[in-house]
């Protein structure tokens, strides 16, 4: 065999290693270091070894704690020295599982920089078209692509204005009991931000605690805590795909620009979804027409101060936590409302409502809807957002 041919047969066992086809050139537009690392994947592929080589080296010096940079600059020289065999062929037993956990991360990344980024070009995730535009920020994590979204509005347009690689729960997804590490299925929001230096150092530059269990993963029976968004340890930039207790890992860099993005992170939505759709804005007002509706109906008999209409709209009244001076007094108003589907549940909304009391007084409150017909729906839990 001619060293092209071995050049070629190496290319080959490493795309068969990742799963892919040869692709086409990488768009541009990711963050630096993704960027390069693809790049210099996309590089090999096409037998451009030296571009690859100059990439990677450059990677390698802004990241010397890159496992994967590692792995590719190691697939780059098996390329180069014309090896038929690829390098996970030639490691042993003991080494094919970091091997591997590796190879997922890759593959997770690639899937997104060269299918799923252009494939939701001009769209949002479905949970969030009734979103709110006076909440600033909403993150929402794309469980299957490995992927944090941060959203925000620009001209009045719900845009991802960034997103991030992370690794979640080493067992999968749909948390249900302490210790199964899985990452929880629902919404939640920041509670508090924890600097690094407060952490051990597994936990990275940083935390942001979610709030987990929220009602309905007590109505649920499911236990736990401590589910945070974090940072990643020494001697890695990002883990695998699932290499957590549970929680959302970033690498410690996107951490960073995350929290710096947030600005004042505390009651920031944050969705987590197992099941994502990607619409155009309008689209998710169609699956659930008549909720609105009916919200629009408990606002109204709550603004009359009938509380034995109001009842009607609970399964159990004693969760509400709107019977007290807020339904008798005249100056309270309702001045925002944000609706989501709630991911992991068939028939459940959740209504984020806020209200203004005068000399800036906020309250917010959470109200979990349950479909109990076609188009019968009741709150199964009414809960305060403690204020910061």
């Amino acid at each position: 065999m001619s060293c092209r041919s071995k050049f070629r047969a190496s290319r080959v066992a490493i795309l068969l290693l990742v799963g892919l086809a040869l692709p086409a050139t990488l768009a541009a537009g990711t963050k630096l270091y993704e960027n390069q690392l693809l790049g210099a994947v996309d590089s090999l592929l096409v037998g451009d070894h030296r571009q690859a080589l100059a990439q990677i080296q450059q990677l390698l010096v802004l990241n010397p704690d890159s496992r994967l940079g590692y792995l590719v600059h190691a697939d780059l020289l098996a390329a180069q020295a014309g090896l038929e065999k690829p390098i996970d062929a030639l490691a042993g037993r003991n080494d094919q599982g970091l091997l591997q956990s590796l190879r997922k991360q890759l593959l997770a990344r690639w899937r997104f920089a060269t299918d799923l980024k252009a494939e939701r070009a001009g769209r949002i995730p479905a949970r969030l078209a009734l979103h709110s535009q006076s909440e600033p920020d909403l993150i929402y994590v794309d469980l299957p692509a490995s992927r944090l979204y941060l959203f925000s509005y620009r001209d009045g347009t719900l845009e991802a204005t960034a997103n991030y690689y992370v690794s979640i729960g080493r067992n999968g997804t749909g948390k249900q009991r302490k210790g199964d590490r899985k990452t929880p299925v629902g919404i939640y929001h920041i509670t508090s931000y924890i600097p690094g230096k407060n952490l051990h150092q597994r936990y990275g530059s940083g935390a942001l605690p979610i709030s987990y269990p929220n009602p309905l993963d007590r109505l649920k029976q499911r236990t736990g805590h401590g589910i945070w968004l974090h940072g990643t340890e020494p001697g890695w930039v990002n883990r695998s795909p699932r290499a957590t207790d549970g929680c959302v890992s970033l690498s410690n860099s996107d951490f960073e620009q995350l929290y710096q993005a947030l600005g004042k992170p505390f009651a920031t939505p944050v969705i987590i979804d197992d099941q994502p759709e990607w619409v155009t804005a309008t689209a998710e007002n169609e699956r659930n027409p008549e909720f609105p509706g009916i919200l629009d109906r408990w606002y109204g008999t709550w603004q009359r101060r009938a509380p034995t209409s109001l009842l009607e709209f609970y399964t159990d009244p004693e969760q509400s936590v709107l019977f007290d001076t807020t339904a008798t007094d005249r100056n309270t108003r309702l001045v925002d409302t944000a609706l989501y589907s709630y991911p992991g549940e068939i028939g459940h909304m959740l209504a984020i409502l806020r209200f203004s009391k005068g000399n800036d007084q906020t309250r917010t409150v959470h109200q979990y809807w349950k479909r109990q017909s076609d188009k019968d729906w009741k709150i199964i839990s009414e809960t305060q957002l403690d204020p910061e």
